[in-house]
């Protein structure tokens, strides 16, 4: 009876840890909800098989390691909680570029658009039809209102577009000799910032990796050296060794939340910005 007491306090005291750790991103995510996110039925289906496939690994690898049943269950809570708080970045992810992919190409089409008829008010217009709601329906509010270019700073407060907006206003106010020079050149400036960001994501994505390869090496070499204990002492049968990988993989699980969630940094840089 005081061994299966000792169990419980070990167990409760490893989660309560585990989720004060991540109770910020917990909090975030219940705010932010990320499943509605998920619209088709595709989607959605693919994401259930992600959560059951998450949680079989997760009891798989506490499986290999012995645990006995009260900390397979505490493994599966903390896995739910890994798979929710990475399916949040990933969604974050998604979404931040996707908004990169739409400012982007929406700041190119306008300067072939103004290269093409010359006056700001049609550009606006003709490069927001391809683009997303928030993009149309704030082109549209100036174009209407007759506001400042300066309102585009609102879409992306980047410097990028203020060097855009300077082209345009004096190109209108001034004359067209040098736009079409001016227009090139800030092209391939966007086109540099496009792979550069790209570049930059994707490097992040190989450090991600090979930071869950790190903890998958870590889990494997624990793994033998355990097996290799058992040939000569059944470690698992002892509270402290139950405890201890219970620990283990808590703190993989943290690490591998950690390692995902680098994937939630925005695409547009604060340094950039105005």
């Amino acid at each position: 009876m005081h061994g299966q007491k000792r169990n419980g306090s070990d167990i409760l005291i490893v989660c309560v840890m585990f989720v004060l750790i991540v109770l910020t991103d917990i909090l975030t995510v219940l705010k932010e909800k990320p499943f509605k996110s998920v619209t088709s039925k595709n989607e959605f289906h693919k994401q259930i098989t992600q959560f059951v496939v998450m949680i079989v690994a997760v009891v798989f690898m506490g499986k290999l390691f012995n645990l006995i049943t009260q900390y397979l269950i505490a493994v599966s809570i903390m896995g739910i909680c890994c798979y929710v708080l990475v399916l949040n970045y990933h969604v974050h992810h998604v979404s931040e570029a996707q908004k990169f992919q739409d400012i982007s190409q929406f700041m190119l089409r306008m300067c072939i658009y103004f290269r093409i008829y010359q006056k700001s008010t049609v550009t606006l217009l003709e490069s927001s039809k391809d683009a997303p709601l928030w993009i149309r329906e704030s082109c549209q509010k100036i174009v209407d209102n007759s506001l400042s270019l300066q309102e585009l700073l609102q879409i992306l407060p980047h410097y990028l577009m203020q060097s855009l907006i300077s082209i345009f206003e004096s190109s209108e106010s001034v004359g067209f000799s040098q736009t079409d020079y001016q227009l090139k050149r800030i092209e391939q400036d966007i086109e540099s910032w496009i792979t550069q960001t790209k570049l930059y994501q994707e490097e992040e994505r190989k450090l991600q990796n090979r930071l869950l390869l790190l903890f998958g090496l870590g889990l494997t070499i624990a793994y033998f050296a355990q097996n290799m204990l058992s040939k000569s002492l059944e470690v698992h049968t002892y509270n402290n060794y139950q405890i201890l990988m219970l620990t283990f993989i808590a703190s993989t699980l943290l690490a591998i939340i950690y390692a995902s969630k680098r994937m939630k940094k925005k695409w547009i840089l604060k340094a950039e910005c105005l």
